[in-house]
């Protein structure tokens, strides 16, 4: 049923980004993108409002990315090290239908990103712990220079003993998806201590 489901998507959305493909990186996992079902359910579950920036951690195609665009928010990142990938990105960004939000894309890694204008991440599993570490401490760079609010959806968080172990972070939720979407491990939700 999701196979049929993101087919109909990609179609609306004039966007091309299913497929598991390589990434060429060391500490990076495959991409392979969430069912357009699962998106939606954890941006809804986000409650993004128009002040939002959304930062993409690990873009890919950039599924999340264009799905995102479409929703009134101020602007959405996506960082992805694969130079491949990330100019497929490009392209789906440009051929995407219905955006209401302008797209930047980042081809670097996000040990290098400038988080500082991002509001809300979301990380699907994107590459393992040493850059995991290096990331979770350009976040906090980037709140001690803007301190602001900040939540993450955190999907398949392989590296959740490195968010739990960062005084600054708290698990606002745990949410497990049906199992019509295909996410077999839980969502978690992360915001900054207040």
């Amino acid at each position: 049923m999701n196979h049929l489901s993101d087919a109909i998507w990609e179609k609306r959305l004039n966007i091309a980004t299913a497929g598991r493909r390589a990434v060429q990186h060391a500490d990076a996992v495959h991409y392979e993108p969430l069912p357009y079902f699962a998106v939606f359910k954890i941006l809804q579950r986000l409650a993004l409002g128009p002040r939002d920036v959304f930062a993409d951690v690990g873009s890919g195609l950039g599924r999340t990315v264009c799905v995102t665009a479409t929703q009134p928010v101020a602007a959405v990142l996506g960082v992805e090290i694969d130079p491949e990938l990330n100019l497929m990105a490009a392209a789906n960004a440009a051929r995407l239908r219905g955006r209401r939000a302008p797209i930047r894309l980042h081809r670097q890694s996000a040990t290098e990103l400038d988080f500082s204008e991002a509001t809300v991440l979301w990380v699907f599993n994107p590459f393992g712990p040493t850059t995991m570490r290096a990331v979770l401490a350009r976040i906090r760079e980037s709140l001690e220079r803007t301190p602001r609010p900040l939540r993450i959806a955190y999907i398949n968080a392989t590296c959740a003993h490195l968010f739990a172990a960062e005084p600054w972070l708290e698990l606002a939720e745990c949410w497990d998806m049906s199992a019509w979407s295909r996410v077999k491990t839980p969502v978690k939700f992360y915001r900054v201590r207040s």
